[in-house]
């Protein structure tokens, strides 16, 4: 509102409608907003999800699994995840955004993927759950700060979704991967060729994430 009200105090300026001295504008000065930190983990954090023992614990398990199948998964939210079909791709439609586009999302399954599916398969799809999807989210929200009390650092599934693309980025994936890979509706004037998106171009990248987190050390 403010860029607006300028505005047109400098158009009556202009046109001589007001003078200079009276300008309301001269001393004032809009205090930034500022920036959060967009909530990540690094990837000696991941690593030590990845090593971290929940022999014993099966929530804690079942968390440590669903976090890390998100992250094979180029951060696939739990929704979408929760009714993905068996296959040697996840192919998916974002429910967050289904309204608005049609498009799939393909990546390949990788083998650290493949030893979780093979916990949770069955009737058909890689993660096959008694419970409901919501209620079952309500009983991972509880394992997921247990696990985060466990390892020292805070996770759940928004924060691996983005921490995937953090990764990706350091390693100079190209941003058009980036959205791909995660089912984000591209509002460019390039958004009309991405049925024509080469999703092996996903798939290699992900291994490149993969892998550079596997590189690193745990804390």
């Amino acid at each position: 509102m403010e860029s607006y009200v300028r505005a047109t105090y400098k158009e009556g300026l202009r046109r001589r409608m007001c003078s200079r001295d009276m300008d309301p504008f001269l001393d004032y000065r809009i205090e930034p907003v500022p920036e959060h930190d967009i909530e990540t983990i690094s990837r000696k954090q991941l690593r030590k999800l990845m090593d971290v023992n929940c022999d014993g614990h099966p929530g804690l398990q079942r968390a440590k699994d669903m976090l890390l199948g998100s992250f094979y998964l180029c951060g696939i939210n739990f929704q979408d995840m929760y009714s993905l079909p068996m296959g040697d791709e996840a192919v998916y439609i974002r429910q967050k955004v289904e309204k608005r586009t049609q498009r799939h999302v393909r990546v390949r399954v990788e083998p650290e993927l493949s030893v979780i599916v093979a916990k949770y398969q069955g009737d058909g799809r890689m993660f096959n759950f008694e419970a409901g999807c919501r209620s079952l989210q309500y009983r991972l929200d509880d394992n997921f700060r247990a696990l985060s009390a466990e390892l020292g650092f805070k996770v759940n599934m928004a924060i691996i979704r983005r921490t995937w693309a953090t990764l990706a980025a350091e390693i100079e994936c190209p941003d058009s991967v980036i959205n791909h890979s995660m089912g984000h509706i591209v509002r460019t004037v390039n958004a009309r060729f991405y049925e024509k998106y080469d999703w092996s171009r996903t798939a290699n990248w992900n291994r490149k994430v993969i892998d550079y987190v596997l590189a690193a050390k745990s804390l």
